[in-house]
């Protein structure tokens, strides 16, 4: 494989860890393969991602970019109006930093870079997590070099010759964790929560509502990522329950987390799902019912059809279809161990190299 003696790539998207932990792991992974590649992350700048990414070590600089899918035509043509000005912005960036690649990661936020790019003859890339592209990636798409796919049914969206089934691309932590067997605390039924990277209200409310119904509370365990907004009232259901229990606003050592869980409860975005298959464990889905054009519950379907999931609607989530899901899962383990060796099959943990070994070899050849 051929070795820089300086490559600068930019990499664009980001906004949610649904986004931004593919990133990283793409980032960390062409730095592995050629240590002297410089990596500058492009993005809105929300408080998430300049904290992850200052864990990082990764610089980042802010576009504020409008989205482009908006609520109403009035909206629409809003972000339309205000679209121009974001390139403008993103081509001062991409000018003075001057790289050979933009690699998009998906989010309204990657739109005004890979534009900006495109403008100065710059090759681009961009990653696909869900099985039905989102609106900014489908009309880029037209403009990339090369299109990486999580779900092999996303291709007929894309032009063929230039789109790669990969797989979505896992941080190490992950892959790391992935060798190693279930971490047991106690006897206890563990349960985690994890709504996304900000948490989900709807998810939240239905766990503490089923704390009313669990029977051997003794016996259960919960570790929670509530998200801030509902942080506190989330610990104070679990204290006013005498429930054994581990919340966080959010869980920075995901990986070693998910191997203390025996079921997780989750929603079903691409890279949670690519985490969890990759890992083996059981899980309930609770789609998001807003995501753009139902492609959480899509994702999971798939999934569920292999019977290596369950799928459960957040309007028929409640707290007593949670509790009977837990005590029915309680007492019944064997279940979740089939469960979790049917999404195993699922799990891909060398999408990263797959990735990065196609943009050294053809898109920075």
């Amino acid at each position: 494989m051929k070795k820089y003696k300086s490559v600068k790539i930019i990499i664009t998207g980001g906004v949610t860890g649904g986004h931004l932990f593919p990133a990283i792991a793409i980032a960390e992974e062409l730095i592995k393969q050629n240590r002297n590649a410089e990596i500058l992350f492009v993005s809105i700048g929300n408080d998430f991602e300049k904290k992850i990414l200052s864990q990082k070590g990764f610089k980042l600089k802010s576009v504020k970019t409008p989205k482009l899918k908006g609520t109403t035509i009035f909206k629409k043509i809003k972000a339309l109006i205000k679209l121009p000005i974001a390139v403008f912005m993103a081509a001062i960036i991409v000018k003075k930093f001057s790289p050979k690649l933009i690699i998009g990661v998906g989010s309204y936020s990657s739109a005004p870079v890979l534009i900006a790019g495109r403008l100065f003859g710059i090759k681009i890339a961009i990653c696909e997590q869900n099985i039905i592209p989102g609106i900014t990636n489908r009309y880029l798409s037209k403009i990339a070099n090369r299109i990486y796919i999580t779900f092999k049914d996303s291709k007929k969206y894309f032009n063929n010759k230039k789109t790669l089934h990969t797989g979505n691309p896992l941080r190490k932590e992950i892959i790391k964790a992935e060798k190693t067997e279930k971490i047991s605390d106690d006897k206890s039924f563990t349960v985690l929560i994890i709504g996304g990277s900000q948490g989900a209200s709807g998810i939240n409310k239905a766990v503490a509502d089923s704390l009313n119904h669990i029977e051997k509370k003794q016996k259960i365990r919960f570790i929670h990522q509530s998200g801030n907004k509902d942080l506190k009232k989330v610990k104070e259901e679990y204290l006013n329950h005498k429930i054994k229990n581990t919340v966080c606003a959010f869980i920075d050592d995901i990986a070693s987390v998910y191997q203390k869980a025996d079921i997780i409860i989750a929603r079903a975005g691409a890279t949670t799902i690519s985490e969890i298959t990759a890992l083996g464990k059981a899980a309930i889905y609770i789609p998001f019912p807003y995501a753009a054009d139902g492609h959480q519950e899509l994702n999971a379907k798939i999934l569920e059809k292999a019977g290596a999931c369950e799928v459960i609607s957040e309007k028929n989530f409640d707290g007593k279809k949670m509790a009977e899901k837990l005590k029915y899962y309680g007492a019944n383990i064997n279940k979740l161990t089939e469960m979790g060796k049917k999404a195993k099959k699922f799990g891909k943990t060398n999408a990263v190299e797959i990735i990065t070994d196609d943009i050294m070899k053809n898109l920075l050849g």
